[in-house]
């Protein structure tokens, strides 16, 4: 009755904490607690009490130095990145790169990230891409989609609107299945790179608040 994915992912990281495993799990199940908030707190007085329990915990285990430190990012020889932390703030930094200045297999071209001074420094690397092209050919890999609105099939009868009108998709193979036959995945689409955000730094300690 008391049980919910909150209270749970709570236990776990109290667990994680206690045994010392897993230590890259730790800052991603604080962060998924912190966002469960709802209006500044959690769906239950019970899952409040586990959650609070494991972040107090969280806090007296990873955050004993007091943040005071510098972080740096390169790029090959090229600076991109540097900004200073003083105290327990939940400050961030950022930059973004265009992912033409980078070359896959150029040694030179490496991203480095590093931290001087006390503290613990929470950072975050991510790549956005798109389509290199948006007129892209329809696929056959075995199945076909067929859209239907209030039973009838779209575009050849036109449904009755109405408030109970309904809208399904179905879906059929599109071959005849042979014994011994294996399917095969799907392709996906090429995509070209457009940015490289680098990265978003945090020493954010858990605020309970």
């Amino acid at each position: 009755m008391l049980c919910s994915d909150g209270r749970a992912d709570a236990v776990v990281l109290d667990a994680l904490l206690e045994t010392g495993r897993a230590p890259d799990l730790v800052p991603k199940l604080v962060r998924g607690l912190l966002d469960r908030r709802r209006r500044g707190h959690w769906r239950t007085t019970q899952e409040d009490a586990q959650v609070l329990l494991a972040l107090d915990r969280t806090f007296a285990t990873r955050e004993t130095e007091t943040p005071d430190l510098t972080a740096r990012v390169w790029l090959g020889e090229d600076l991109v990145l540097e900004h200073p932390f003083k105290g327990r703030t939940t400050e961030r930094a950022g930059t973004t790169v265009p992912v033409t200045t980078m070359k896959v297999g150029d040694p030179t071209k490496r991203l480095v990230i590093a931290r001087e001074g006390a503290g613990r420094l929470y950072y975050r690397v991510a790549l956005r891409c798109a389509p290199a092209s948006f007129d892209v050919a329809a696929l056959d890999r075995g199945f076909a989609l067929r859209p239907r609105h209030g039973g009838a099939t779209v575009g050849s009868a036109r449904a009755a609107a109405g408030p109970h009108s309904a809208a399904r998709a179905s879906a059929r193979s599109s071959r005849r299945a042979t014994r011994g036959s294996r399917s095969r995945p799907a392709t996906s689409n090429a995509v070209v790179p457009s940015l490289v955000s680098l990265p978003v730094f945090s020493h954010r300690a858990p605020r309970f608040s």
